[in-house]
């Protein structure tokens, strides 16, 4: 697995934890931040 893959992964989870918590998301900087 390369970073690519790893990103991609991550991002997924971030995409599923976001619509089960109904929260917005921001990236910045590569980094999802979670907007309370």
């Amino acid at each position: 697995m390369n970073l690519f893959d790893n990103v991609k992964e991550g991002r997924a989870k971030y995409d599923r934890y976001t619509d089960s918590k109904r929260k917005l998301v921001r990236v910045k900087n590569g980094k999802p931040i979670l907007i309370t």
